[in-house]
This record gives C-alpha cells, sequence and structure tokens, in this order.
C-alpha cells in the first residue's frame, strides 16, 4: 500500500484520540418478520464467523514481538545530512500497522509516516528534518492489525489504547552541536585577548592622568 507524502503527527496524545469509536456500531436487535430470514442470517453469521476464524486461528494467540528499527535508539541528523532511512521490521508471523508520531510534526517530515508491514518483512520510512531542536520526541507506535478491517483509517479507530505498543527515539541535531563548540572556541581564544586589551588601556590611562 502506497501513502501520500505527509508530515508526522503530534505526541501530544499518545492515548489513540482517534479511538473514540470502537467495537459494534450496529444501532441495537433486529426483528425478523419471517422464520426464514432469521434462519438466512444465522447462517451467514456462522459463514462469517468461519471466515474471520480462519484468519485468526493462527495468529490470535501468539505474543506481539518487539518491532525492531535501525537506527535503534537515536536519530542523528547533521548539517552535511538532514535527512536519514529509519527501517522497521516485523519479526512476526502476522502483519502489523504502525504510525510515526513526534512532539514537533513542523520540524520532522517522514515518507511515509503510517501503514502496514507484512509478517516478517521490513518498511523504510525517510526522515527529513526542516528545522533544528534539541528536544524532540520521535515515536513508532504500532499494533496487531484488526482482520475484519481492511483500510488504515478503520484499523486505528478501532484498536484500544492498551493494545497499542510505542517505541521511542531520541533526535540528535549534530549541526547544532557543532555550532555550539565553535562558538565556544572561539570565546576561549578571544577572552585572554580582550583581558589583554583592557589591561593596556587601563595601564595607558593611568599614566596618562599622572603624567598630566
Amino acid at each position: 500500500m502506497i501513502w501520500k507524502d505527509e508530515k508526522t503527527i503530534s505526541t501530544d496524545d499518545l492515548s489513540n484520540q482517534e479511538n473514540k469509536y470502537f467495537g459494534d456500531t450496529s444501532s441495537g436487535s433486529i426483528f425478523l418478520e419471517t422464520h426464514q430470514n432469521l434462519v438466512q442470517q444465522k447462517q451467514s453469521a456462522i459463514y462469517d464467523q468461519k471466515r474471520f476464524d480462519n484468519f485468526n486461528c493462527l495468529s490470535q494467540h501468539e505474543k506481539l514481538i518487539e518491532l525492531r528499527t535501525k537506527p535503534s535508539q537515536s536519530l542523528k541528523f547533521s548539517q552535511s545530512s538532514n535527512s536519514i532511512n529509519l527501517k522497521l521490521y516485523n519479526d512476526n508471523s502476522f502483519p502489523v500497522i504502525f504510525k510515526l508520531k513526534t512532539t514537533e510534526p513542523d520540524i520532522i517530515a517522514s515518507q511515509p509516516a503510517r501503514g502496514f508491514i507484512q509478517a516478517n518483512s521490513f518498511i523504510e520510512c525517510r526522515l527529513t528534518s526542516i528545522e533544528t531542536d534539541y528536544r524532540i520526541l520521535f515515536v513508532v507506535q504500532y499494533a496487531r492489525i484488526l482482520n475484519q478491517y481492511d483500510d488504515y483509517i478503520t484499523q486505528w479507530k478501532n484498536l484500544k489504547s492498551e493494545n497499542i505498543y510505542i517505541k521511542n527515539f531520541h533526535c540528535n541535531f549534530q549541526f547544532n552541536f557543532q555550532l555550539e563548540t565553535q562558538i565556544d572556541s572561539k570565546q576561549k581564544f578571544l577572552k585572554p585577548i580582550l583581558f589583554t586589551f583592557a589591561t593596556i588601556t587601563l595601564l595607558t590611562a593611568f599614566i596618562y592622568f599622572r603624567n598630566k
């Protein structure tokens, strides 16, 4: 599945705001006029249940393996390269759904920022730093997919918060660090020069006023 380019989503709420409405949205009981309709409905329900059971029987009781990533813990952006590739590995025997979030959505863009990862496969996300800032948290949210829903939006809407896992990353911007290091070096170099200049100025002024 191909997703259009988009910015990462804010981490202000990691409790899955999209999960406001989940579960069965049917409007209560349906009254059947005839016994024949009731039998047909039961047969259809049994068929649907068997179909979903075939999907679930292989992976329902399997424990979700933590999403493996490369890089594993920190994302390092530099002046020479403001883009990095983040690989997400799904080592499970079933597909998972994922979403990328950050505390500053306008600073880090991702392609893609959400989607599915097939079983025993991986996906590569291109992260681009638009600006540089020290205090940025980047997270990957992921969960076992719900087999009864095919599209991404419905998947997330029906996920419960306790079934969503979070993997954190720290963002390092080497450009800022190098810039501050250069400034500190210049300040250390200028301090003795300024001190010497100030001393000479004071001595010159003292001698001038003394001989006046």
